[in-house]
C-alpha cells in the first residue's frame, strides 16, 4: 500500500486526522497486529531519555544531526491513524512535521505532558517527537513504533554515526510489516493450535472482587549473581531456558494446576527474518506459552521443552499472526492469550550513550511508562548473572505477595539448575527459606501470644471456678416454663445427678450416653456425667431405638441419662436408663453431694461424638482439649460474663457444646426458646427470653440457614460450616458483630472464626463455602504442606493441605487407637509428628491432623482461605475445578436456596452434577433430596413447572458467571439436601442417591 492506493476521501480523512496535508504525506501502508495493540492500550508503553549539553554549538549540532536521522528514518515520522476503512493505517509524513517540537516547559512538565495522553489520544500524533529546552535534548517515542533494541541501536549506533557524517541504510519497516501481512494463515493457525490444549491456570488468578487498580507499580530490583547457583558450569548458555522453567512452576505452584500459561517477548528478529533483523521498529511479540507439567516430568526433560518452544517460536514467522486470529483457535487458545504474568528476558542493554567523540553530550535518565499489566517481569541477562525488574497492579497481585512470589522463583530457578537433569519434578523442596523463615516467624508469635492455649483443668473444674466466682449470676434461663437458674444451682443439681451416675458404676472413662431435648435438665446432665468422670456421649434423639442402642453399644454406654419426654422411647437403650427432671432432683438425698469421686485429669476423655452422614466415626475429645478450644473460641469471640447464648443446638451437635459449655466457661447464660423443637420458630420466640436484657451481649451460633429477620438484640452471630457463605444484609445492623466460623471436629470446635467485612464476606483472605478464612485461633496452629507428602510444608500462597495441630486436636477416633495409628498415610486423619515439626522447636504443637481440606496462607499475615475438601477438587474436561467454589457461584445467584456440585460418570468421562434448592415460597423444602416432581400427581405436576422455569434460568446464570468448561452437566432440583452435623454437605449421601436414580 502507497498513497496512490488509497482513495482520495480517505487520503484527506487520514491527512485530517494526522494534522497535515495530503501533499506532506510520503507514505501509507498497514500497521502489524502487535502495533495495533499498542495504540488499543489505554495506558500505553512510552520511552523516554534525557541528554544535556554542554554548550549553545553542542546543541545545535544535535539538532541538524538528529534532523538528519529523522529524514533518513521513516519510522521516526510515523503516525498511526484510524480511518472510515475500519482499520488502523501507519502515515509517514514528511520530514518537518512536528518530530521537534519547541515547548516553554522545563524538563520535568515536558516528560510529564509527553507521556499522559491516553491510548486513542496518540491517534494522528507524532510517536517520535524531541525538544531542546535550555541545553537539553528530551524525546520521546511510543512503543507502537520503537521496541527497546530500536531505541538502543537508535541513539547507540545510529545517532553516533550520523553524527560522525556515516548513518547506516537500514530495511524500511514497511518491508516488515508486508512480510507480516503475507503469512498463510492456514500454515499460522496449525502452528498455534497445536500449542494450545485443556483449560491452562492463569497466575496471577484473576479476582472478579478485587479487578484492576489502573496502576502499574515498580518493586525493588533483584539481583541473581551466577556465582551463587552452584552446578551451573556448562549449562550458564541455557540460563534462559532454565529461567522461564523456573517461571513455569512457579506459577504451577501457586495455580495449583499441572498445566499453566504465561507470555513471553520474542525479539521477532530471528534468522528467519529474511534481512529484516536490522530494521529499526517495533518488531517484538507478546507470545502465550503454554507449560504442561506432571510429576513424573524431570528437571531435563522441563529445561529441554522450553529450549524446544523457543527454537520453535523463533524460527517460525506466524509468530507475527494477529492475537485476535489465535484467540479465535479454540477454547484452550482463548484461555491462553488471557495470560496475565510476561517475562521479558533480554540482554543487559547499556542505557543510550554518547557518540564516542563527542564528549559534550551526557547522559542523565531514560524514563518509561509502562502499559497496565497484571504482572511483568524483565530479566536483564548479564555475564555475571541476572536482574529481575518486576512492574505490577496491585489490584491483580499485593506487593508483599509479589515479593514471596519472587523468593519463591528464585529458589525454584536455584533448584532447577543445581538438581540433576534426571531428577523428578515431584522430589524437589520447594518450600523457599524466604518463607519458612515466615511460617517460622508467625508459629513463634503465635506460641508466645498464646501460651495460655493448653489448659490443665477439667470441663468440671473450669465450671466450678465459674460458679465459685459468681454464683449468683444466671446461668440457664426459658423453656417451656421459664425458669432462671444460677450458677450456685446450677452446681449443685450436677452434684447430684454426678452422685446417682457413681452410684450406678459410672466412673473416669466410663461412658454414658445422652438423649435430650435442648433444656436446662439436659445442662444438668452434661455436667453431671463430666463431673462423675464420665465421658458424655450425645445420641441423636431424632433416631429409632435401634440405631440408639446401636450407638451406645459401640459406645459401651451402660447408662444413658435422658428427659422425661425422650424416657419412654428410650427403653432398653442401655442397661440403665435415667430420666433427669426436677423430680429425680428432688429424690435425690442431698447428703450424697459430699461424697466427691476421683479427681480428674485434663487428659481424661470429656466426650464422644459421633457424627451423622457418611463418616460415623466417634471422635474423642479430653478435658483439656475442649477448655483450651473453648476459651481460645471464647477471647476471639468476646464471650464474656453477662453474655446469653441463644441456646438452638441440637446436643448431638458439636456446635451445642460451643452454646453450653462455652457460654458457662465464659461467665455467660444459656438462654433457651420456649419452642425447644423447632429451631425457625423457637428463633421468633427466642425474643421472649434475650430482649428483655438488652446491655447483655446476646449471640447466636449459627449452622443452619436461618431467615434474614433475627432478633434486635443479638449483638453477636457465629456462622459454622458452609451453610452461609455471606451473611445477608439484614443482620448487619449498628453494633452486631457476624463472625464466620470454620474447623472439623477431629480438631475441636472451631478453628478460624474471623468477623465478616461489610459485605459479609469473611476475612480478607477468602473462605466462603468451601470453608474458613482468617487467623487461627489460640488453641490451634494450622500448617499448609504438600498434598501429596504431609513432609513437605508449601510455599506460602500456594493450595496446600491444611493440617491442624495443638492443644485443640482431639485425642483419635473412639476405640479405634490401632486404626488411628495405621492410618497415617491417608487424608483426614491423626498423624505422628511430621518431619518439619521439629524446627519450631520442641515446645511446639504435640498432636497433628490432616483435615482433608485445601487451603492457602495469605503472604501478609499467615491468615487461612479454605478452598474446599480435597476430594472435590476434580478434572474436569481438561479443567482442575474446586466443587466448592461453584456451588458458591450457584449461591449466587437469587433463585437459589442451597446448591451442590458432585461429579458422576456417564459414557465413561466425568459429568457435573447440580443439585439445587429454589428460592420459591410455593416449592416445598422440607423432604431431603426429594425431587420437586415427586409428590401427588397435581402438586408435582405444578412444582415441576415452577422447578423447570428456575432452572433454567439457573442454568443460563450459570452459563454467564462460570468458565464453560464448569457449566453442570445435569441439573436436578430437589426439597432440601443432606448436610452433616449442620456443617457440610454429605457429599456421599448425594452421589450415592443420583447413582441409585440413575440421574
Amino acid at each position: 500500500m502507497s498513497p496512490a492506493d488509497v482513495e482520495p476521501p480517505i487520503l484527506a480523512e487520514l491527512a485530517e486526522a494526522c494534522g497535515t496535508s495530503a501533499s506532506a504525506i510520503d507514505d501509507i501502508y498497514e500497521c502489524t497486529p502487535f502495533q495495533v495493540s499498542m495504540m488499543e492500550e489505554p495506558q500505553p508503553d512510552v520511552y523516554q531519555f534525557v541528554v544535556s549539553l554542554d554548550s549553545a554549538s553542542g546543541v545545535e549540532a544535535a539538532r541538524k544531526t538528529l534532523e538528519h536521522v529523522i529524514a533518513r528514518l521513516a519510522i521516526l515520522r510515523t503516525r498511526i491513524a484510524a480511518c472510515q476503512l475500519g482499520r488502523m493505517l501507519q502515515v509517514v509524513v514528511a520530514a518537518g512535521n512536528g518530530q521537534l517540537e519547541s515547548t516553554q516547559l522545563d524538563v520535568d512538565e515536558y516528560l510529564q505532558q509527553s507521556r499522559r495522553a491516553g491510548g486513542k489520544q496518540w491517534l494522528g500524533q507524532p510517536l517520535f517527537r524531541a525538544a531542546f529546552i535550555g541545553n537539553r535534548l528530551v524525546a520521546t517515542a511510543h512503543h507502537a513504533i520503537m521496541d527497546y533494541w530500536s531505541w538502543f541501536t537508535l541513539f547507540n549506533v545510529d545517532v553516533a554515526a550520523a553524527h560522525r557524517g556515516r548513518l547506516p541504510d537500514r530495511p524500511a519497516f514497511k518491508e516488515f510489516v508486508a512480510r507480516c501481512h503475507a503469512l498463510d494463515d492456514a500454515v499460522a493457525a496449525d502452528f498455534w493450535r497445536a500449542r494450545f490444549r485443556g483449560s491452562p491456570a492463569l497466575f496471577p488468578e484473576p479476582d472478579a472482587s478485587r479487578g484492576c487498580s489502573g496502576q502499574v507499580r515498580r518493586a525493588a530490583v533483584r539481583r541473581v549473581t551466577f556465582a551463587s547457583l552452584a552446578g551451573l558450569e556448562g549449562v550458564r548458555a541455557q540460563i534462559p531456558h532454565f529461567i522461564e522453567a523456573a517461571w513455569a512452576l512457579t506459577s504451577s505452584i501457586y495455580t495449583g494446576s499441572e498445566s499453566v500459561v504465561y507470555g513471553f517477548i520474542l525479539s521477532g528478529r530471528s534468522s528467519s527474518a529474511n534481512g529484516l533483523r536490522d530494521t529499526i521498529g517495533p518488531t517484538i511479540v507478546e507470545a502465550p506459552i503454554q507449560v504442561d507439567l506432571h510429576r513424573n516430568m524431570t528437571v531435563g526433560q522441563l529445561v529441554r521443552d522450553r529450549a524446544l518452544s523457543l527454537r520453535q517460536l523463533q524460527a517460525h514467522p506466524s509468530v507475527h499472526w494477529s492475537m485476535k486470529k489465535i484467540r479465535a483457535l479454540s477454547p484452550a487458545a482463548r484461555q491462553a492469550e488471557a495470560y496475565r504474568s510476561l517475562l521479558n528476558i533480554v540482554p543487559e542493554l547499556p542505557p543510550p550513550s554518547a557518540p564516542d567523540d563527542a564528549d559534550v553530550v551526557t547522559f542523565e535518565r531514560l524514563v518509561t511508562s509502562e502499559s497496565l499489566f497484571p504482572l511483568h517481569l524483565i530479566l536483564a541477562v548479564s555475564d555475571d548473572g541476572f536482574t529481575i525488574d518486576p512492574r505490577f497492579d496491585p489490584g491483580a497481585i499485593s506487593e508483599t505477595r509479589l515479593n514471596h512470589v519472587l523468593s519463591q522463583f528464585e529458589h525454584t530457578l536455584r533448584l532447577l539448575v543445581e538438581a540433576p537433569s534426571g531428577a523428578k519434578l515431584s522430589s524437589l523442596e520447594l518450600l523457599s527459606p524466604y518463607d519458612r523463615g515466615c511460617i517460622s516467624a508467625w508459629s513463634a508469635a503465635r506460641q508466645a501470644a498464646d501460651k495460655t492455649a493448653d489448659s490443665n483443668s477439667t470441663v468440671d473444674e473450669a465450671f466450678r471456678a465459674r460458679a465459685r466466682e459468681r454464683p449468683d449470676d444466671i446461668a440457664v434461663e426459658g423453656g417451656g416454663d421459664g425458669t432462671r437458674t444460677d450458677y450456685r444451682t446450677l452446681d449443685q443439681l450436677s452434684e447430684l445427678v454426678a452422685h446417682q451416675l457413681r452410684e450406678r458404676g459410672v466412673s473416669r472413662g466410663a461412658s454414658v450416653a445422652l438423649v435430650f431435648e435442648r433444656s436446662l435438665w439436659a445442662v444438668v446432665a452434661i455436667l453431671g456425667i463430666l463431673k462423675a468422670g464420665g465421658v458424655c456421649v450425645p445420641v441423636d434423639r431424632g433416631a429409632g431405638r435401634e440405631e440408639k442402642a446401636a450407638l451406645c453399644s459401640r459406645a459401651k454406654a451402660k447408662v444413658a441419662l435422658t428427659s422425661s419426654a425422650e424416657h419412654a422411647r428410650c427403653a432398653g437403650i442401655a442397661a440403665s436408663v435415667l430420666p433427669v427432671s426436677a423430680g429425680s432432683a428432688e429424690s435425690a438425698a442431698v447428703s450424697a453431694v459430699a461424697g466427691a469421686g476421683d479427681a480428674g485429669d485434663p487428659a481424661d476423655v470429656a466426650y464422644v461424638l459421633f457424627a451423622d452422614g457418611s463418616d460415623p466415626r466417634g471422635v474423642v475429645l479430653g478435658h483439656g482439649d475442649l477448655v483450651s478450644s473453648l476459651r481460645a473460641q471464647a477471647k476471639a469471640l468476646n464471650w464474656q460474663r453477662g453474655c446469653r447464648m441463644l441456646h438452638l443446638a441440637e446436643y448431638a451437635s458439636r456446635w451445642s457444646l460451643c452454646e453450653v459449655l462455652g457460654t458457662l466457661l465464659s461467665g455467660g447464660c444459656i438462654c433457651i426458646p420456649a419452642d425447644a423443637d423447632d429451631q425457625e420458630a423457637g428463633l421468633s420466640l427466642s425474643r421472649t427470653v434475650i430482649e428483655p436484657c438488652q446491655p447483655s451481649r446476646a449471640i447466636l451460633v449459627s449452622s443452619h440457614q436461618l431467615g434474614d429477620t433475627l432478633p434486635s438484640s443479638l449483638q453477636s452471630i457465629l456462622c459454622v460450616g458452609q451453610a452461609r457463605a455471606k451473611a445477608p444484609p439484614a443482620w448487619r445492623t449498628p453494633g452486631r458483630q457476624v463472625f464466620r466460623g470454620w474447623g472439623v471436629r477431629e480438631a475441636g470446635l472451631v478453628s478460624t472464626a474471623p468477623e465478616t467485612t461489610a459485605r459479609g464476606e469473611a476475612g480478607h483472605a477468602g473462605g466462603g463455602r468451601g470453608g474458613g478464612a482468617g487467623a487461627p485461633l489460640a488453641s490451634c496452629w494450622t500448617w499448609i504442606v504438600n498434598p501429596h507428602n504431609v513432609h513437605e510444608l508449601a510455599p506460602i500462597g500456594s493450595m496446600g493441605e491444611l493440617v491442624v495441630s495443638g492443644p485443640s486436636v482431639a485425642q483419635g477416633y473412639w476405640a479405634e487407637e490401632a486404626k488411628t495409628a495405621a492410618a497415617a498415610a491417608s487424608s483426614g486423619c491423626f498423624i505422628a509428628p511430621p518431619r518439619w515439626a521439629s524446627w519450631f522447636g520442641a515446645s511446639g504443637p504435640r498432636r497433628f491432623l490432616r483435615t482433608g481440606y485445601l487451603a492457602r496462607q495469605s503472604p501478609e499475615d499467615g491468615s487461612l482461605a479454605v478452598a474446599g475438601r480435597r476430594g472435590n477438587r476434580v478434572r474436569v474436561r481438561g479443567r482442575t475445578v474446586q466443587l466448592e467454589r461453584l456451588e458458591e457461584v450457584l449461591l449466587g445467584c437469587e433463585r437459589v436456596r442451597d446448591a451442590a456440585v458432585v461429579t458422576q460418570i456417564s459414557g465413561g468421562r466425568t459429568q457435573l452434577v447440580a443439585v439445587v434448592c429454589l428460592a420459591d415460597a410455593r416449592l416445598p423444602s422440607q423432604g431431603v433430596l426429594r425431587r420437586l416432581d415427586e409428590g401427588l400427581a397435581a402438586d408435582a405436576a405444578a412444582a415441576a413447572a415452577i422447578a423447570e422455569e428456575h432452572t433454567v434460568a439457573v442454568e443460563r446464570y450459570a452459563r454467564a458467571a462460570m468458565h464453560g468448561d464448569e457449566v453442570p452437566d445435569v441439573w436436578v432440583a430437589v426439597e432440601a439436601l443432606p448436610w452433616v452435623d449442620g456443617q457440610e454437605l454429605d457429599g456421599a449421601r448425594i452421589r450415592q442417591w443420583l447413582r441409585g436414580r440413575g440421574s
